[in-house]
């Protein structure tokens, strides 16, 4: 338990310990912002996204999430990995289903260490996201 007078310094200045934790933790995890997705936002079909993986990820963020650290049409792709050479889904793990040359994992600019999406390939459908750590 912590102590309710318990400070935390930052630039010198001695803050309760709870301002931060209030501040700084929303519904994607502490040390993210969260901007409101409206169920009627609207995708668009981005004319710098040569794979056509864009507008179907930013589908998914609006049917699943209800907030993001920002707005699901400016999100970028960095780098994509074939499902077969994804390293970090392990054997029985909860996403080595998609660990096949039928999927690809998309990591995204956003946010920290980075989001990431996975893709069906041939039908370009984003079938699951995942939030990368803070």
């Amino acid at each position: 338990m912590i102590p309710r007078l318990m400070k935390f310094v930052l630039a010198g200045l001695a803050l309760p310990l709870s301002l931060f934790m209030a501040f700084d933790c929303g519904p994607l995890g502490c040390g993210r912002p969260c901007i409101e997705i409206s169920s009627d936002f609207e995708c668009i079909q981005r004319p710098d996204d040569p794979t056509g993986y864009l507008q179907p990820i930013c589908q998914f963020m609006v049917e699943k999430l209800s907030c993001y650290e920002l707005d699901p049409n400016k999100i970028e792709i960095v780098e994509i990995v074939p499902g077969s050479e994804e390293q970090r889904g392990g054997p029985g793990g909860p996403i080595s289903q998609y660990t096949t040359d039928d999927f690809d994992f998309v990591l995204l600019n956003c946010c920290y260490s980075g989001d990431r999406a996975i893709m069906h390939v041939a039908s370009k459908t984003c079938v699951q996201f995942i939030l990368g750590p803070v």
